[in-house]
């Protein structure tokens, strides 16, 4: 197996060149040192984790040495052609419209919310902070952050550790994320809503309102065959600045709670596993038991970006969707996603 691992970048010419171009415009720069993905010594993403953001979040996804494929908005407020829809859209994000944790009392509470929204920003919602400006290494070089949940006043929900790499399947490249969801401050339980969790958002002109190809590993094609489904995968494919490239997000089929898909033809990607059958999703019809994590308990959740050149092709897909669920020790062939 091909694997490439993330750099810390500390002061290479290849890196802080990048990283300058990365933050060049920006009203909302990271924090220092910077913290690059890497596809062998190509680039690929940048690790936004200010304390002072609601969220961490990667930046300026791309293909190595092709175009960027997530939306800049509003890390970089004026990026030409750009929409400003949807401010919480930071390029790729992992977060939950409504985590509630046993005994608390929501500081600010929002109608039709049981607990705090991680998902949204502003007056009321919950910060995703990284515990340090530096992230720790796994044993192959993997990135890792350790994040606190908090509440608008503070007070801790939930502890995560994100692990993130990058992998090659043929000419493809995975961006690996794994989280680990620790209840360390007693029972949590996430709500029923659409607004999660592990989401993308696209370039503009990537997206179906542009002219972008969304389908899905059932053969759904379009917002209204995806929307809320089930599924192993969904894809984007389309032509961005002159070049054919495509963004899949795959869902584990290991996972204890599959996804059902938020998806937008104006460009967010999302895999929910929380959302029930009060989000509205189609595929979670009738289904009204929440998630809940018991005190001291870990759940753990799989995802990946396959970005890809060309047009999306199932039986590649499928081929780097199996190579990705081997990560995490299931069979060779992964079973289907639950209908």
């Amino acid at each position: 197996m091909n694997l490439a691992w993330m750099a810390l970048v500390v002061g290479s010419v290849l890196g802080w060149s990048f990283a300058c171009m990365v933050v060049a415009g920006s009203d909302d720069p990271p924090v220092s040192p910077l913290v690059l993905l890497k596809a062998g010594q190509a680039p690929v993403a940048l690790f936004g984790h200010d304390p002072k953001r609601s969220k961490p979040h990667l930046d300026y996804v791309q293909l190595p040495g092709g175009p960027v494929v997530t939306r800049r908005f509003p890390m970089v407020k004026d990026q030409p052609g750009e929409t400003r829809d949807h401010p919480h859209h930071r390029g790729v994000w992992f977060a939950h419209g409504d985590v509630a944790l046993e005994n608390h009392k929501p500081p600010l509470p929002i109608p039709g919310l049981a607990g705090i929204d991680f998902w949204s920003e502003g007056a009321g919602r919950g910060r995703i902070q990284t515990r340090s400006p530096t992230p720790e290494h796994g044993p192959a070089g993997e990135i890792i952050w350790t994040c606190d949940w908090r509440d608008p006043a503070g007070a801790i929900l939930l502890t995560e550790r994100q692990t993130w790499s990058t992998q090659a399947v043929g000419p493809d490249w995975l961006i690996l994320f794994e989280t680990e969801l620790q209840a360390t401050a007693g029972t949590v339980t996430f709500g029923d809503t659409k607004e999660g969790t592990f989401g993308l958002r696209l370039a503009e002109g990537l997206t179906p309102k542009r002219g972008g190809v969304l389908t899905n590993s059932k053969g759904g094609k379009g917002e209204a065959e995806c929307w809320g489904q089930l599924a192993d995968w969904v894809d984007v494919s389309g032509t961005l600045d002159g070049k054919e490239v495509g963004v899949a997000l795959f869902d584990d089929a290991g996972n204890p709670h599959r996804a059902a898909w938020h998806v937008r033809s104006y460009g967010l990607l999302a895999a929910n596993p929380f959302g029930r059958a009060r989000s509205g999703f189609p595929g979670r019809k009738g289904q009204t038991d929440l998630v809940t994590l018991p005190a001291g308990a870990t759940l753990r959740l799989r995802y990946a970006i396959c970005l890809h050149e060309g047009r999306a092709d199932p039986e590649r897909l499928r081929r780097a969707y199996t190579e990705f669920c081997k990560g995490r020790g299931n069979a060779v062939q992964c079973p289907p996603a639950p209908k």
